[in-house]
């Protein structure tokens, strides 16, 4: 349902640029495109986390450009939105990076190891923010991607 949903607001959106038929195959379906293939998420300041065409051979991908502009997936309130959809994520992420600051700074004691299971057990509870189902869980699984290594290297370099 989603997909036919989809489908008839880019048709309508289409009709009201005065888009001729031709050019809507320009536009990402995503029953029938992965998105992922024509888009990526640009989040290096959660408050203005936004998608950019994928480049191919040097060149932003067209059917990428297209979906941005006519659909405006970059408009002021659907970027707000998903900042909020973020904080939350971005919030962990900063506790779990101070935390294991903290712990850098401990010597070997109980103490020590319980913060290190602690670091352990959120960066799980990070990694289950990303519910597949739920919107926006594209942009929550790149942003959640985009800290895991370094995460997961800090941890390893304490237990080290």
């Amino acid at each position: 349902m989603l997909c036919m949903e989809t489908i008839l607001k880019v048709r309508r959106l289409s009709l009201k640029q005065g888009l001729s038929q031709r050019a809507i195959p320009l536009l990402i379906n995503p029953c029938d495109h992965d998105p992922d293939d024509h888009l990526i998420w640009h989040i290096n300041n959660l408050k203005i986390p936004i998608l950019l065409a994928k480049s191919v051979d040097n060149l932003p991908d067209e059917k990428g450009v297209k979906s941005i502009e006519v659909m405006g997936l970059n408009r002021f309130g659907l970027v707000t939105v998903r900042a909020e959809v973020l904080q939350p994520v971005a919030v962990k992420v900063g506790s779990i990076s101070e935390l294991i600051d903290i712990t850098a700074s401990m010597s070997s004691c109980e103490a020590r190891d319980r913060c290190l299971a602690k670091i352990g057990r959120d960066i799980d509870a990070l990694q289950a923010c990303y519910e597949p189902d739920r919107e926006y869980a594209a942009m929550v699984k790149s942003c959640i991607d985009s800290h895991m290594e370094n995460l997961k290297r800090d941890l390893a370099g304490l237990l080290a």
